[in-house]
């Protein structure tokens, strides 16, 4: 592409000095860089006979989900993928890594969309739905809970309070609801908005839609393990100090010593004493080159040290 590009000035300035620039990135190093679009190309396919290697470079190693999670979360707004590999083609039998895992099913939803997803399609939730059901299930287990708490667009969809401290939150869940998609870049529903949640005090977590419809019994149980290891946390961190032995002595400002700070290397500021006529043009002073010489030695022997600028004034 950079050598086509090369070919045609008018279309290689388009591409590199507009406000975004084109880029062509791989797995490796795409990590900070989001675009509107992305077109998405897997480099992995069959050979002539058809047979899949199952080598995926690092998505076989450990981690290698994580980095394909980056790859695919680079668009703001649209995704096109150009593969010819399959997702049949994929044969999680002879790989257990998760980054494989994790592209077979990303190519089957960039096929059938979210059909594609396990979903008893008679049961299929909304998101509001799905957030009425988390509460309602927490609720039978003896938490009171909030949904969508904030004043501003963005809302935190559930919010579990503290058995034993009811005017406070224990816990803030974030599900990939309206609020997710609604944010415009990746990282602000990765980063800004955690990292702001976190600077206000807030525990939080990301439910997912897709875990929660596959096994929301597996999704109730991480809830509830968060909030009991949570409220541990708060009870250890509670504990009674040791009171001090020492007594406290009744203070009064009057009985202050006052202390009068002096410097004792502090020495006035002695200046030259000149005979100069302030209305002395450059040229006399050019003339008179020696004696201005003479007079600038004299400022130096009694104001040093000091700046060009203040012995030229």
């Amino acid at each position: 592409m950079t050598e086509e590009l090369a070919k045609s000035p008018d279309l290689e300035a388009k591409a590199y000095d507009a406000e975004e620039p084109i880029f062509i990135k791989n797995l490796e190093n795409v990590q900070g860089d989001e675009r509107d679009v992305i077109l998405f190309s897997v480099g992995y396919g069959p050979d002539k006979s058809g047979n899949v290697s199952m080598n995926f470079g690092p998505l076989n190693n450990q981690g290698g989900e994580r980095r394909l999670n980056v790859a695919v979360s680079r668009a703001r707004y649209e995704m096109i993928i150009f593969s010819t590999l399959r997702p049949e083609q994929i044969d999680l039998r002879r790989s257990k890594a998760k980054g494989v895992e994790g592209l077979k099913k990303f190519l089957e939803f960039a096929e059938r969309g979210t059909s594609a997803i396990s979903i008893n399609q008679s049961n299929r939730t909304t998101q509001s739905e799905m957030v009425n059901v988390i509460a309602q299930d927490l609720k039978e287990k003896g938490y009171t809970v909030d949904t969508f708490v904030g004043r501003s667009n963005f809302k935190i969809d559930l919010a579990v309070l503290d058995p034993k401290h009811p005017d406070t939150y224990l816990l803030g869940i974030l599900c990939d609801g309206k609020n997710y998609y609604e944010t415009k870049t990746t990282r602000d529903r990765e980063i800004c908005q955690p990292n702001v949640l976190n600077m206000l005090h807030w525990h939080i977590m990301r439910i997912w839609s897709v875990d929660w419809f596959e096994n929301k019994e597996k999704v109730l149980e991480r809830i509830v393990k968060k909030l009991d290891d949570l409220q541990k946390a708060k009870e250890e961190k509670q504990t009674v100090e040791p009171t001090p032995t020492y007594k406290a002595k009744a203070f009064n400002v009057a009985d202050e010593p006052v202390v009068e700070f002096k410097n004792e290397r502090e020495k006035p500021y002695v200046f030259a004493k000149l005979n100069v006529q302030k209305t002395t043009g450059i040229e006399k002073m050019e003339a008179s080159a020696e004696r201005v010489r003479k007079q600038l030695r004299e400022i130096l022997s009694v104001e040093q040290p000091m700046t060009n600028t203040l012995l030229y004034k």
